[in-house]
């Protein structure tokens, strides 16, 4: 596929809203931030991921590969972030929190298989806020990603040609709780 030029966006100081990560069931998997512009970089591209390793953890790795190739867990790129938290949402909200969720420490190091592969990772327990940063808080892209086709554990979409582009220094990871309602006829 040939460089697809994407609409770009720098993300204000106050900053913008993502959306979900879509993280709803164990190892499903999130993938559409990098550390290069996904479509004009030549040669290796490093992404960042989040995969959900159990209800209430997830935890955040890297991988490095070609556009539209195969990816790579890249353990080597651990050290090229901080990962900083804020603490529980909402701040009253510990008793809310199951107990084994809030004792884990964001930003720990953690192994979960993958593909039958060992890969480290840094945990993300929900029900916080949580910052990451790379060294010299280097730019990130987001690529709005190509839409899901059901619920495929491991599988990140890559980036939809033409789709959105902001680059930041700072993501946050937030838990938003929500009611919902559902029909069905029996």
């Amino acid at each position: 596929m040939a460089n697809q030029p994407n609409p770009t966006a720098v993300a204000s100081r106050q900053g913008q809203f993502l959306g979900s990560t879509g993280i709803a069931f164990a190892n499903q998997t999130a993938s559409d931030i990098f550390f290069d512009e996904y479509w004009t970089t030549e040669g290796h591209i490093a992404r960042m991921a989040v995969i959900c390793t159990s209800w209430g953890i997830s935890m955040l790795y890297f991988m490095t590969g070609y556009r539209n190739g195969l990816w790579i867990p890249a353990n080597e790129l651990l050290a090229t972030v901080d990962v900083e938290d804020h603490g529980v949402l909402p701040p009253e909200g510990d008793e809310l929190v199951a107990p084994d969720v809030l004792a884990v420490q964001a930003g720990a190091q953690a192994i979960h298989w993958i593909n039958g592969e060992a890969v480290s990772g840094l945990q993300l327990p929900w029900h916080r806020q949580i910052s990451v940063t790379r060294a010299g808080q280097a730019d990130m892209h987001y690529h709005k990603p190509k839409k899901r086709t059901g619920h495929v554990a491991y599988v990140a979409p890559e980036p939809k040609p033409g789709g959105k582009h902001i680059i930041f220094n700072k993501l946050t990871f937030g838990t938003q709780v929500s009611n919902y309602r559902r029909v069905q006829r029996l």
